[in-house]
């Protein structure tokens, strides 16, 4: 038998769990097995309680924040590289695990800041996962979404990670008054934003379009009746499906605003030209080291499929 499994099944359980350190001595407390799901483990050096967070007392040393994947079994003792084949993808992703095995079947504990990750290197390395937690919440923007878009501006213009020399402070960055014009006042007619929300209600991403007159123009200006597009995603949820569901979400918004058109910039070595390309974005003009990309509103290449005004919840793909 191969020492890797394939199209392991996997859910995603309710709930977080503690991972708590006791004196090798200690008595099993009530509170450790008081959860639906609690591992008890005692060695000569420690005794370790992995039970629901929410159980555990608050002068406990204990790790919390940890979310659950539950291998679908039963499994055979025999059988080789079921939790290997996990942890492997999960260890590629940079994600790290606590694992609990019962008789039947293997628990693998993430931190809930990296599920979203490890669902979608799950599922890229062909394992199916089901659950929520899978999923990703849009919906527009709200005046206290502002402060996170400023930090998405600030990645916006510096996404490359790769590049030479220390990253420039947001406050160095954003300093360019042409960079601020996609911000600054926010709320003026015209004005559009959408939020990326993973399964915890944390920020992961966040789009908009601003009309800019020619006097003051944005870095993917055509007309004045065209908005521009800005658009980042938080980078280790970047190349998970995030960024084009909400270019779609913007698509969808300008559409039903009547606007014709929408543009953007993008660096020439920027690899999410190619989402816009399969978007609808066609190049307009070089720009130097950029380039200025249109799609016309009306073409069939667009998908639409977040409305303007509400929200949705999409598989990551």
């Amino acid at each position: 038998m191969n020492a890797a499994r394939e199209g392991l099944r996997l859910s995603v359980l309710d709930g977080r769990m503690g991972v708590c350190r006791l004196a090798p001595d200690s008595p099993i407390p009530a509170w450790a097995t008081s959860g639906g799901l609690s591992s008890i483990t005692r060695t000569t050096d420690e005794l370790s309680v992995a039970c629901p967070e929410a159980s555990v007392p608050g002068d406990v040393r204990c790790e919390k924040g940890w979310r659950v994947l539950k291998l679908e079994g039963p499994f055979e003792f025999s059988e080789v590289g079921v939790l290997s084949s996990v942890a492997t993808s999960l260890a590629g992703a940079g994600v790290s695990i606590f694992a609990v095995s019962t008789y039947d079947t293997d628990y693998v504990l993430v931190k809930g800041e990296k599920l979203d990750r490890a669902v979608t290197a799950l599922r890229e390395a062909g394992h199916a996962v089901r659950g929520d937690a899978a999923k990703t919440l849009f919906r527009p923007a709200a005046e206290d979404d502002e402060p996170f878009m400023w930090e998405m501006l600030y990645e916006a213009a510096h996404w490359a990670s790769e590049e030479p020399g220390p990253k420039p402070s947001p406050e160095e960055l954003l300093s360019d008054d042409r960079l601020r014009r996609y911000l600054e006042g926010w709320g003026k007619e015209g004005d559009f934003a959408v939020v990326a929300l993973n399964a915890e209600g944390g920020r992961i991403g966040a789009a908009w379009y601003r009309l800019f007159p020619a006097s003051a123009p944005g870095y993917g200006f055509v007309d004045a009746a065209t908005p521009e597009i800005a658009l980042a995603v938080v980078p280790d949820r970047r190349g998970t499906g995030v960024g084009g569901a909400l270019i779609d979400a913007l698509v969808g918004a300008a559409r039903s605003e009547g606007f014709e058109a929408i543009s953007l910039s993008v660096h020439k070595s920027n690899l999410a030209a190619k989402l816009y390309e399969r978007k609808g974005f066609v190049t307009l003009r070089d720009d130097g080291e950029d380039r200025v990309m249109k799609a016309e509103l009306y073409a069939d290449r667009i998908t639409d499929d977040v409305p303007a005004n509400g929200a949705r919840q999409t598989e990551e793909r």
